[in-house]
């Protein structure tokens, strides 16, 4: 009978743990030392329109995110990006989360660009995203094969 009632419970305690309850998730204060955007939260990540660049070097350190990028053009002073997630976190054990970057090279498309390729590093406070419960988790950017483990 001790058989067939842990049979049982086991389950149901393994599917309670492994999910994460959005209410369970406490919002951390900013990183002090990431000297980062915070990422937005919006309704519809997708919404904005992105110049096209390439990603790389993407790091994480505690909460602050740090990527550079690419893009050819004649310098990168008037690049802008935006962090964006829905602030969904996915019920799994790790969760799963998702962000999307929204590049501005400054040039609008009629604008005569140099073909030298520029990189840039961009670092965001994922804090008002990521808050306590919803650790460890996977990352993915969006438009990108890109993910990241975050303990």
């Amino acid at each position: 009978m001790k058989n067939v009632f842990f049979f049982f419970l086991f389950p149901l305690v393994f599917a309670c743990t492994a999910c994460q309850d959005d209410d369970d998730i406490v919002p951390l204060p900013s990183d002090p030392n990431c000297n980062g955007e915070l990422v937005k939260i919006v309704a519809d990540p997708l919404g904005p329109v992105s110049d096209t660049y390439g990603l790389s070097n993407v790091q994480i350190e505690g909460l602050c995110l740090s990527f550079t990028l690419t893009k050819t053009g004649c310098g990168s002073d008037g690049w802008t990006a935006d962090l964006l997630t829905d602030g969904a976190v996915a019920e799994s054990l790790p969760t799963q989360t998702a962000v999307r970057i929204v590049f501005d090279d400054g040039i609008d498309n009629g604008g005569v660009t140099c073909q030298a390729e520029i990189s840039r590093e961009f670092t965001f406070d994922l804090t008002p995203y990521l808050g306590e419960g919803a650790l460890p988790t996977t990352l993915s950017f969006l438009d990108t094969d890109e993910t990241l483990a975050i303990e």
